[in-house]
C-alpha cells in the first residue's frame, strides 16, 4: 500500500453510504474510492455516481479481482463476512469489515487466520466504542490509567487499538489466530 489507500466496498447500501464512505473514506487524505459493489444493480449505480467511483460491481468476486483495490470495506450482513473477508485476505486485499466480524468464534478465527496467512491488515469497524455516550457508560468500570490509555490510540484492556485517522478499533497485534 502506498501513502494513500485504494478502497473497494464490499455492500454500498445502508451504512457504506450513509457513514463510512462519506464520513470517512471520501474525507480521509490517506484514503481514495475506486470501486463499490452491491447487489442491488440500481443501487450501486446511484452510490458509485454519487461519490464520482470509477468502477461498480453487482459481485464481490469481481471486485476482489479489480487490481486497484488494495483494501475493502464489508458492509454486508454478517451471515457472508466469513465468505467475504477470507476471499478478500486471498486476493491480497486488506479487510474492514463491519461489526460483527462473524456470526461464531470459529469464523472470526478463520477470518483472522487468512488474514495473517496472507499478510493484510484486518480490522473491525466498531464506530460505536468511540463515541461519547459509550465512552462515558464506561468509565465508572476502569481505572482511570486504562480509560486514558484506551482513548489515546494505546491498546486498551481489551487488545483493541484506535486509528486516529478514521475513529476506528482494530484488534491488535496482541490478538492470535489458531
Amino acid at each position: 500500500m502506498g501513502s494513500v489507500v485504494k478502497w473497494g466496498v464490499i455492500g454500498a447500501g445502508g451504512i457504506a453510504d450513509r457513514r463510512t464512505i462519506p464520513e470517512g473514506i471520501v474525507p480521509a487524505a490517506n484514503s481514495e474510492l475506486v470501486a463499490v459493489m452491491d447487489v442491488d444493480e440500481a443501487r450501486v449505480k446511484e452510490v458509485a455516481s454519487k461519490y464520482n467511483v470509477p468502477k461498480w460491481y453487482t459481485s464481490d468476486a469481481d471486485l476482489l479481482k479489480d487490481p486497484a483495490v488494495e483494501a475493502v470495506y464489508i458492509a454486508t450482513p454478517v451471515n457472508v463476512h466469513v465468505e467475504q473477508a477470507v476471499a478478500a485476505a486471498e486476493k491480497g486485499k486488506h479487510v474492514l469489515c463491519e461489526k460483527p466480524l462473524a456470526l461464531t468464534l470459529d469464523e472470526s478465527r478463520r477470518i483472522i487466520h487468512a488474514c495473517k496467512s496472507a499478510g493484510v491488515k484486518l480490522s473491525v469497524g466498531l464506530m460505536m466504542r468511540s463515541m461519547h455516550a459509550t465512552r462515558r457508560s464506561g468509565r465508572p468500570f476502569r481505572t482511570a490509567r486504562s480509560a486514558s490509555r484506551s482513548w489515546r490510540g494505546h491498546s486498551s484492556p481489551a487488545g483493541i487499538r484506535r486509528s486516529p485517522a478514521h475513529g476506528v478499533r482494530s484488534p491488535s497485534a496482541e490478538v492470535e489466530a489458531p
